[in-house]
């Protein structure tokens, strides 16, 4: 979100504050500012809550999920080794610039980048983080079958 969409988000949450501070005559400024209190902070109490829980979540359940579904990604795929690279865009983005790669990991690595990046801009602060995360320790397990020098019929 930027700024502009913030701050009009606020002044609605202050609009809404001043509507119920009206029906209170006796305390209408104390009646404000708890309102709006609780309208700004309580439902960022509850956002730092579900973001605990899902990195307490994502540390006991999901992570070793990951890692295994991008695993059988990389082998499913063939997909070259991943030793010389230390960042999951920068190995996805080595793969569909390699000549060698075969044209079907070429378009996985690019599905497995448009997902990182979906989750970077959907999910920032938890899927956002946790699945490049996840597919850099499938990188840091995989390794791919040796390729045979002859070709099978």
């Amino acid at each position: 979100m930027n700024f502009i969409t913030i701050a009009f988000l606020f002044i609605l949450d202050l609009a809404l504050a001043a509507g119920v501070a009206i029906f209170n005559p006796q305390e209408r400024l104390f009646t404000f500012f708890l309102t709006a209190l609780a309208l700004i902070f309580v439902p960022s109490l509850f956002a730092l809550w579900g973001l605990i829980k899902f990195w307490l979540g994502y540390h006991a359940f999901l992570k070793e999920r990951l890692v295994r579904v991008y695993l059988s990604m990389l082998h499913k795929h063939g997909f070259p080794s991943a030793a010389a690279y230390f960042d999951a865009n920068h190995y996805l983005s080595g793969v569909m610039d390699d000549p060698e790669v075969k044209q079907e990991a070429k378009l996985k690595a690019a599905v497995f980048l448009g997902e990182l990046e979906a989750n970077r801009v959907l999910k920032p602060w938890s899927m956002g983080i946790a699945s490049p995360l996840a597919l850099q320790e499938a990188m840091a397990r995989f390794k791919p079958e040796p390729q045979s020098r002859f070709i099978q019929a």
